[in-house]
């Protein structure tokens, strides 16, 4: 019976013990809420780089692996959360270091995005279960993505991807998978100049080299170049394959706000005409009349000249349409890089 009793007093007292701790836990907890704590400050800014609207979205340089912004929307950067639907950026970084070499190597890795190899050329890309468009510069193309000319990614800063009905509001041939727009490098004030060159299986061999900077002393008027090739064989027999592209581009400053950039095959003819003073006309498409048809529209206007003679430079089907066409009237073409 005192067993019983000492057992029963030594569980009381171990239940007082308990609560008179948590009481005393309790106690303490509610004089530290008393106390006022300063939280460490925290400064939000805005991750859009300032700048013109063009270069607010640029990333060659940046050394980032996102962008803040746009211009799928047309050629004025846009920030990606004021574009209501799916986008994704593939920035220059991000294609240094992944090696990324085609357009097929960029897309692989976008999300959302499904490319099927065609050949060593080019791929088709869906999006959604459908295809998709393609854009350049904030420009609409005339043809779709898939199997359209896709050049070597070394000219290119960025590839912007919209997936999404919204692609349907781009383009002549609108699809409803979405859009990739591809923007080419632009030329920067500071000298810069880089190269690479890789060797890999089956007698991979590629070099690419990339120099810009400024003409004159006021760094009013910039330019850049870019050449790449590659050659390569394959795994099987009788196969092989060889690619080349040239990039120019040149930009002046007419004032603060104003800059005229001309690239590729115009910049060079417009070089060639102004050292020789050649007497220029320019003739641009009308979209607004003449939708769809407007490029080839301006083809039959240059030819209704009567030039003496055209150089065609590799491009989509306007310029082998341009081509065609002066052959059948006789005007002679030489075709650059394929030695006439």
């Amino acid at each position: 019976m005192n067993n019983r009793f000492s057992f029963r007093r030594m569980i009381l007292a171990g239940l007082s013990l308990s609560a008179l701790m948590a009481h005393a836990t309790l106690a303490a907890a509610q004089d530290k809420t008393d106390e006022t704590v300063a939280l460490p400050r925290i400064s939000v800014t805005d991750s859009v780089r300032s700048g013109a609207a063009p270069t607010a979205a640029e990333t060659d340089g940046t050394g980032s692996y996102t962008s803040s912004a746009a211009t799928l929307m047309g050629k004025e950067a846009v920030s990606i959360k004021e574009i209501p639907s799916s986008v994704s950026v593939i920035t220059r970084q991000v294609m240094d270091d992944w090696n990324m070499v085609t357009l097929y190597d960029a897309l692989s890795q976008a999300t959302g995005v499904t490319a099927i190899p065609n050949d060593g050329t080019q791929a088709q890309y869906n999006s959604r279960g459908y295809g998709m468009n393609a854009m350049y510069n904030g420009i609409p193309s005339y043809n779709a993505l898939s199997g359209n000319q896709q050049f070597d990614l070394s000219i290119y800063d960025r590839v912007e991807v919209l997936r999404g009905t919204a692609g349907m509001l781009m383009g002549t041939d609108p699809n409803p998978g979405g859009t990739v727009n591809m923007v080419t490098k632009r030329a920067k004030a500071d000298f810069a100049a880089t190269g690479t060159v890789s060797y890999g299986s089956w007698d991979n061999f590629r070099a690419m080299a990339d120099v810009t900077g400024a003409v004159n002393a006021e760094k009013t008027l910039r330019v850049r170049a870019v050449a790449s090739g590659q050659w390569r064989d394959y795994f099987y027999d009788h196969s092989d394959s060889n690619k080349q592209v040239g990039y120019l581009t040149a930009e002046y400053d007419i004032g603060e706000a104003t800059t005229v950039t001309a690239k590729g095959a115009e910049r060079i003819a417009a070089c060639w005409a102004e050292n020789r003073r050649v007497p220029q006309i320019v003739y641009k498409p009308d979209w607004t009349r003449h939708k769809k048809a407007a490029p080839f529209r301006r083809n039959d206007q240059m030819l209704e000249t009567l030039p003496i003679g055209l150089i065609a430079f590799p491009g989509s089907g306007i310029t082998q349409n341009l081509a065609d066409k002066a052959h059948k009237m006789g005007v002679p073409v030489w075709r650059f890089g394929e030695g006439g």
